[in-house]
């Protein structure tokens, strides 16, 4: 059996190849990754790593081949079960209605198999938690199982796991847990972004402007003391989207935007609103203050720089037309 230590920071080997293709894929290179990858050695690492590309280059047919050879020659890693359950879990969100119950069970079993290894395994708590949350009762979901998981992970990261329980009671539309859990981690965690952002987007959603607006405010002034922080970020485009939602503080909303357009991102940012969309929603509050001339040049930024956002295409034309403007 090929021995195999697996996690990101790992070196393949002790050559300058192998450092390079850890920092491509880290920066999200992946063909020049998985270039410098092949001139490898075979190994349980290189296996690991060609896997890793496969799944975020969302070819999951062959991420699976990788991880199950993986876990086939060494089953006693929990990062190595971890990932077969994730590209599992993947493949059942795109299978038919007759292949995804094998795969969500393939996914339940080496999540589990990782907290076998590791109890305190982050990536396998939060994917059960994903699992009893979002399976169908009759396929063994479970909005207990689901909670269970989610103080498990909390008794290893408090912060982790109490976004797992927000997100468990908006998912069951508890009222009262969602309130009394959000007002408890607030009052815990008053200076965190991500805290303070996912007060503004839970009354973002129950259409409390004001208080999503204050909440949004509050994480993006914590982005000064963390360029990195990209709830921060985060918070500094949600401003603009509020602004748009409610009408108000168009102002605050605008600027936020332009500021959010002139932060420098990186891959650490990669999941954020993109320059595209910051583009529509200023164009969205300029309309709104009626400056039509700089909304509709803000609108060609945007369509300039969409790719193949369909959603956002579709939005970019109802705006053009509402303002009667082209494109």
């Amino acid at each position: 059996m090929l021995r195999t230590t697996i996690g990101l920071t790992l070196i393949l080997a002790s050559s300058a190849i192998a450092t390079e293709a850890i920092d491509a894929l880290h920066l999200k290179q992946y063909d020049k990754a998985k270039t410098l990858l092949l001139q490898q050695p075979d190994s349980l690492d290189k296996l690991f790593y060609l896997g890793q590309i496969a799944y975020f280059e969302k070819d999951l047919d062959k991420a699976e081949q990788y991880f199950q050879q993986v876990v086939d020659n060494d089953s006693a890693n929990a990062e190595q079960h971890y990932w077969l359950a994730k590209v599992s879990l993947s493949q059942a969100a795109n299978a038919s209605i007759f292949s995804a119950p094998g795969y969500a069970r393939t996914a339940k079993q080496h999540f589990e198999k990782s907290l076998h290894v590791n109890p305190k395994h982050q990536g396998s708590l939060k994917g059960l938690i994903r699992f009893y949350l979002h399976v169908p009762g009759i396929a063994g979901g479970s909005v207990d199982k689901a909670e269970h998981y989610a103080r498990r992970l909390q008794s290893v990261d408090q912060i982790e796991g109490t976004m797992a329980l927000l997100n468990i009671y908006e998912h069951d539309d508890n009222e009262q847990a969602l309130t009394t859990t959000l007002a408890n981690t607030l009052q815990q965690h008053p200076d965190n972004a991500r805290v303070l952002t996912k007060a503004g987007f839970i009354y973002q959603q129950r259409q409390d402007y004001r208080l999503a607006f204050d909440y949004f405010s509050q994480a993006s002034a914590q982005y000064n003391q963390s360029q990195e922080n990209s709830y921060a970020l985060s918070a500094l485009y949600q401003l603009g989207k509020t602004a748009v939602l409610s009408g108000q503080n168009l102002s605050a909303g605008q600027q936020a935007l332009q500021s959010y357009l002139k932060q420098p991102k990186s891959p650490m940012t990669s999941e954020l609103p993109s320059a595209a969309w910051a583009h529509y929603r200023l164009a969205q509050v300029l309309a709104l203050t009626d400056q039509t001339n700089r909304a509709q040049a803000h609108l060609r930024q945007s369509k300039l720089r969409n790719s193949d956002d369909k959603e956002l295409e579709k939005r970019l034309k109802q705006e053009a037309k509402k303002l009667n403007i082209s494109l």
